[in-house]
């Protein structure tokens, strides 16, 4: 059997304050392991972190925080990324850059560093959605009952297939009793798992539940889509609440990614059976990926 390297990804969702950590396993040797997903709603942040072998009980993964990054936007040097020291535990520093990717650019990074071989990754940012109409068919307040969203866009004539993911999200504000017995005003978001009705090509869930699918069979046309999901009813605490609707325009790697990431999880964690996680990371591992969104808000409450 190949010899065994574990790295620890970090994912920037679509909400910027919701960072994700996990764990997946690859072959090869003690490399520089990169983890970026970018989009069009600020900086481009970035994370750079060891690798380690099977062999280590410990699993230590440390951030790298001395290395020199060069941005490249369209073949052009832009900057060399700014690393941000963490400030909480358990947490990696990044890198970050002063501009944000622009829609249908390309962009790429090179990473050095002495002691690791120099890496280098290269994605675009889609352009975004051209999303028609999206409209709140239904949310029984009760929970009983499906949400009913009805979303129409238009996918843009290209000779190259074209990705899409689906968002949802519950948000608001609540109040709280705390261990003091003092009410208190407190932010939430939960994600919901959209249900789609219709007719979609390669349509798979990522580890969040969230939905992707892509323009086989329709590019260039328009697309309708009903999308359902299980009401979340809203507790008497809720003081205000909306729906959330998402819909990403998504690179090629992004898709990639998260489609061996779903085998992965699905097969080599339950069943033993080696599955390995899409990389573009040139000499080291990871993902570096583009995406767009537009968004539409429903007011529950």
């Amino acid at each position: 059997m190949k010899k065994q390297v574990f790295i620890a990804c970090c994912v920037i969702m679509s909400l910027s304050a919701c960072q994700k950590n996990f764990t997946v396993q690859i072959p090869g040797a003690n490399q520089m392991v990169v983890n970026s997903q970018f989009n069009t709603n600020g900086p481009m942040t970035l994370y750079l972190t060891t690798s380690y072998p099977a062999s280590n009980a410990n699993n230590n993964v440390s951030a790298i925080t001395d290395a020199q990054i060069q941005l490249y936007e369209n073949n052009v040097f832009k900057e060399n990324l700014r690393y941000v020291p963490s400030n909480s535990l358990n947490t990696f520093g990044f890198y970050t850059s002063a501009m944000t990717p622009q829609p249908g650019n390309t962009y790429k990074i090179i990473a050095t560093e002495k002691n690791y071989p120099t890496v280098t990754s290269t994605d675009v940012v889609p352009q975004a959605p051209q999303i028609l109409s999206c409209s709140l068919l239904q949310y029984p307040n009760s929970g009983l009952g499906p949400v009913q969203v009805d979303l129409q866009f238009l996918d843009r004539p290209t000779d190259a297939v074209q990705y899409y993911r689906l968002d949802m999200y519950l948000t608001g504000v609540k109040f709280i009793v705390d261990h003091y017995n003092d009410t208190a005003y407190q932010e939430f978001a939960t994600a919901i798992s959209p249900q789609v009705i219709g007719t979609l090509s390669d349509t798979l869930r990522d580890i969040y539940g969230f939905f992707l699918f892509s323009d086989k069979g329709w590019s260039g046309q328009q697309k309708n889509i009903l999308i359902k999901n299980q009401t979340h009813a809203l507790a008497s605490n809720i003081v205000s609440a909306n729906l959330l609707v998402e819909l990403h325009a998504v690179s090629e790697a992004h898709y990639k990614y998260y489609q061996t990431l779903s085998v992965y999880n699905s097969v080599s964690v339950n069943t033993g059976i080696q599955a390995y996680v899409y990389s573009d990371i040139q000499n080291g591992y990871g993902i570096f990926c583009g995406e767009t969104w537009q968004e539409n808000v429903f007011k529950l409450r």
